[in-house]
């Protein structure tokens, strides 16, 4: 990979292009970033126990405006059985471009991250292109989860240069447990797929280099594979390796369960761990199971997994060899996709403009706001209580449904308005999301989020030194 990377700097378009964008990355900075912090403090207040928290915006929106996917995985919660796939995939499963369009001229400009479908493949999206360019026009990062089976070079491109974090979902580094887990896809055609995207971001100047991760879903049929994901990633010049623990939703994966197998996942993540350690690869596994023994050889639990039998050949270690890759294939296909990167950037430089808060606001009344979010965050770290609870979703972004629904978040938090019938802005502050915000920080919290492995406490002054202005 690093020969690819090599040759692809050296390509006469390519260094002519990424000098140029050089040059200009000095000259433009993106707009809106300060109306961006401060609706970002004003949406934390109420992290920090605001009762009566000014009306802002949402600053992340996690936008599943479709639940599309072209593969059928067992494991998945959306697309794992042929009834839910063939539902998911139904033409009514896509919000609606009027809403879609919507929701971008109302939001993205206070957003500070958009988040592209996370159940579905946004590169089967027909509302990918709007979403970024909102993302262009509004200054806003996105981040983008993908399955990379499709690679199509103008959408990968705008995705290369907006976003702030590409995620390349796979589950198996061998042949044999990818295609067993990842119905419909080709190992051959997904690893070209990966070694193109991430030799033509690996190449972009650093300034607009995504961060790039590795994330398989961590189930018992690729649990001795983890190890070898983080030689993958060191293969491939991927800096993050992250995954979460299946979540079962239907009987025929019930034994992918983990917790079944405490001791072999024991094992494995701290062999991930040691070879992580050692190639500086950043990697971010659940934590290991408290008070049990690691073992290597520790059976799997029952038959209700992708995986039920493994060839004497298997081994779980990624092989270079074992892939068929052209060199030349994916120079040339990387080296396209720079170009179009590289292309679309200086057609469509930031703006370099001061945003302003709102229409006729100026920098008296900019100023006047920031002092007021000092001075309530002050009063509010006052209180005696050191530690809140935190949440990413809560006080910070909504997740969209391809029906038009808000709900809270993706992990089973309710409904709290429809885009069909009502803005973003009015759904945000409006009294069903802030009657969920009074319960979550009440004594007993619902019972949602108890369970949530995404709940944690944090210092409440960790919240408020991040908000303040008092050194501007």
């Amino acid at each position: 990979m690093q020969e690819i990377l090599s040759r692809l700097r050296a390509d006469s378009r390519v260094s002519t292009l990424l000098r140029t964008v050089e040059k200009s990355l000095t000259l433009f900075d993106p707009p809106n970033g300060e109306l961006k912090l401060l609706n970002l403090s004003l949406n934390r207040m109420r992290a920090l126990g605001a009762k009566q928290a000014l009306r802002c915006m949402p600053s992340m929106l996690a936008v599943n405006e479709i639940s599309w996917c072209n593969l059928q995985c067992p494991q998945c919660p959306t697309h794992g059985t042929p009834e839910w796939h063939k539902f998911q995939n139904g033409k009514d499963r896509c919000l609606s471009s009027e809403i879609m369009d919507r929701l971008i001229g109302e939001s993205f400009q206070t957003a500070t991250l958009i988040k592209t479908t996370t159940h579905g493949e946004p590169f089967l999206s027909p509302h990918l292109d709007s979403i970024l360019d909102g993302c262009l026009e509004h200054g806003t990062p996105a981040q983008v989860v993908t399955n990379a089976t499709r690679l199509p070079i103008e959408q990968v491109a705008k995705a290369l240069v907006l976003s702030d974090r590409i995620v390349l979902s796979i589950d198996g580094v061998t042949r044999y447990a990818f295609e067993k887990i990842r119905k419909g896809a080709k190992f051959d055609k997904v690893l070209h797929n990966i070694c193109v995207l991430v030799s033509a971001a690996n190449a972009l100047p650093e300034k607009l280099r995504p961060d790039l991760f590795i994330r398989p879903t961590v189930m018992a049929s690729n649990l001795r594979e983890l190890p070898a994901f983080v030689d993958f990633a060191r293969w491939l010049g991927v800096p993050n390796v992250c995954g979460e623990f299946v979540i079962e939703t239907a009987p025929h994966v019930a034994d992918e369960n983990v917790r079944l197998h405490k001791p072999l996942y024991n094992h494995v993540a701290a062999e991930a761990t040691r070879r992580a350690e050692m190639h500086g690869v950043r990697l971010g596994f659940p934590a290991p199971f408290d008070g049990v023994q690691p073992d290597a050889d520790f059976p799997f639990a029952g038959d209700r997994r992708c995986i039920t039998n493994w060839p004497d050949s298997y081994v779980p270690e990624f092989d270079a060899d074992e892939v068929n890759l052209s060199v030349e294939a994916i120079m040339a296909d990387a080296a396209k996709l720079v170009v179009a990167s590289m292309d679309y950037y200086l057609k469509h430089s930031w703006e370099h403009e001061r945003t302003r808060i709102a229409a006729g606001q100026d920098d008296a009344e900019i100023k006047q706001t920031k002092q007021l979010v000092d001075s309530v965050i002050a009063n509010l770290c006052d209180d005696g209580k050191p530690e809140i609870a935190f949440c990413g979703f809560v006080d910070w972004g909504v997740y969209v449904r391809p029906d038009a629904g808000v709900a809270v978040c993706c992990a089973g938090g309710p409904v709290v308005g429809s885009l069909a019938e009502e803005s973003i802005e009015e759904i945000w502050n409006g009294k069903n999301y802030q009657a969920f915000r009074e319960e979550f920080y009440s004594s007993s919290p619902p019972a949602v989020c108890q369970s949530c492995r995404f709940l944690r406490k944090v210092p409440k002054r960790l919240v408020a030194d991040s908000l303040r202005y008092s050194d501007d």
